[in-house]
């Protein structure tokens, strides 16, 4: 039986490729903040409480991944110390906590943040003082906006990207006779989402419109 515990491969994949990148001599000049000859320190907060709190088993993992690095030497010297503090999965706690972690803890980069409107609440604020917002986990647009906001990383892909691959995948298998592409308002800031979809009347499509309807294939 597959253990459900255990971090995904690519999961693993990207923590060690974000501690290389971070420990690369030339991305990174020794004390500077966050960063000595022989550690770097990211800052997360994660929701270690709250009705979200199962999710808190992600940034358990991270960590627990993180000392298992540094327990085997680090990379290239340097160990990575995570620094995570409960949001509670509130984005206002997630803004307080941020700051601190920047402006107190002196953290290189922000890492691995749960959550859409958390992402979103800390992303001006972390682009307007040149600090990474490494891998956000939400598949909301927020991230890939390079050219206003270079220093958020996306991870998950993005509910956009997803539909186009159900869409095409139930297409290929005849299963599907008919897709609708539905998408919220743009709250994310999103420039590439199509115009919500409108019914005869003029209204918003129900639920059930958006999700289409089944059929077999003939």
């Amino acid at each position: 039986m597959r253990d459900q515990t255990a971090v995904p491969r690519k999961f693993r994949a990207a923590l060690l490729g974000a501690a290389l990148c971070l420990a690369a001599p030339a991305v990174w000049a020794e004390d500077a903040p966050g960063v000595t000859g022989t550690e770097i320190t990211l800052g997360q907060t994660q929701p270690y409480s709250g009705a979200a709190g199962i999710f808190g088993a992600v940034g358990k993992a991270e960590q627990a991944y993180f000392k298992m690095i540094d327990d085997q030497g680090g990379v290239n010297g340097r160990k990575i110390v995570l620094l995570s503090r409960d949001d509670g999965y509130d984005p206002s706690r997630t803004v307080e906590l941020t700051k601190r972690l920047v402006e107190t803890d002196k953290v290189a980069a922000i890492f691995s943040i749960q959550g859409a409107s958390q992402n979103l609440a800390i992303r001006d604020y972390l682009n307007t003082h040149g600090i990474p917002q490494l891998f956000t986990v939400t598949g909301a647009d927020i991230a890939g906006d390079f050219r206003h906001y270079p220093w958020t990383i996306g991870w998950a892909p993005s509910y956009f990207i997803e539909a186009h691959a159900f869409a095409a995948r139930s297409g290929a298998s005849g299963r599907t006779a008919r897709s609708r592409s539905c998408t919220r308002t743009p709250i994310w800031g999103a420039t590439r989402s199509p115009e919500r979809p409108r019914s005869a009347t003029g209204s918003p499509p129900s639920a059930g419109a958006c999700r289409g309807t089944r059929q077999s294939s003939p």
